[in-house]
């Protein structure tokens, strides 16, 4: 069965502060205010800091000061939350491993991913180097939602993603639409099974979502249901 690492490392929790909060370098999918909500968590005056900072080295060197100092404050916190929060996946992973090859049609195809904790209330993912990112600051509910949402991104992008974009004529936002809009899912009556917390998306997705999910029980499969999601995106 595919394995969940569980780890934290600072620099990639300082370059999650970099690209959502110094600069957004990452597609906002219709949110509002992205670094503000990034930075909700943070006392005033470090966001300023963070978003004043001369340049990249010295928003870098202000950072790493703040987590590191978040770290120490919170040492017995933060372990009890990595702890309980492997502990729970544990107890969840052989079923929604069941979950998702079922909606998919497919195996699960990794044999292990990292997920890498932050200390920002974004969660961030990168498949080439096979980790996605859970929130410290975030509750075990809403941290296992998390790591169903980005598994539900690996299962789409590794096999779904090339028909996707070539059906769409190589646009690279409306499949990244679609799988966005796929989430809408845990919110069905199987993965709601062990997924407690709803899962709402993003304002760009929404009607899609609606529209996927109000579809599904008359597709048969999930490539009848994406290539619906793709006609649905073709017409806009």
């Amino acid at each position: 069965m595919s394995k969940i690492i569980f780890a934290y490392n600072l620099e990639k929790d300082i370059e999650n502060y970099l690209d959502s909060i110094y600069q957004v370098r990452r597609l906002s999918h219709g949110r509002k205010k992205y670094q503000e909500m990034a930075g909700r968590y943070l006392f005033p005056e470090d966001y300023l800091a963070i978003l004043k900072a001369r340049n990249e080295k010295s928003a870098r060197k202000i950072i790493e000061k703040i987590v590191k100092e978040l770290l120490a404050k919170n040492e017995v916190i933060y372990s009890l939350t990595k702890d309980l929060s492997e502990k729970t996946w544990k107890k969840k992973e052989k079923h929604f491993f069941i979950l998702l090859e079922k909606f998919f049609n497919k195996p699960v195809y990794f044999d292990k991913v990292t997920a890498l904790f932050t200390t920002l209330p974004v969660c961030p993912y990168n498949r080439r180097e096979g980790w996605f990112m859970v929130s410290l600051r975030h509750g075990l509910e809403d941290q296992m939602r998390t790591i169903f949402h980005e598994l539900m991104h690996f299962m789409f992008l590794g096999y779904y993603w090339n028909y996707t974009y070539q059906a769409l004529g190589k646009n690279s936002q409306k499949a990244e639409m679609i799988k966005e809009s796929l989430t809408v899912f845990l919110n069905d009556k199987d993965f709601r099974k062990i997924n407690t917390i709803y899962d709402r998306g993003y304002p760009q997705e929404k009607a899609l979502r609606e529209h996927l999910f109000s579809i599904r029980q008359d597709r048969e499969s999930f490539l009848d249901l994406l290539n619906e999601a793709i006609a649905f995106l073709k017409d806009k």
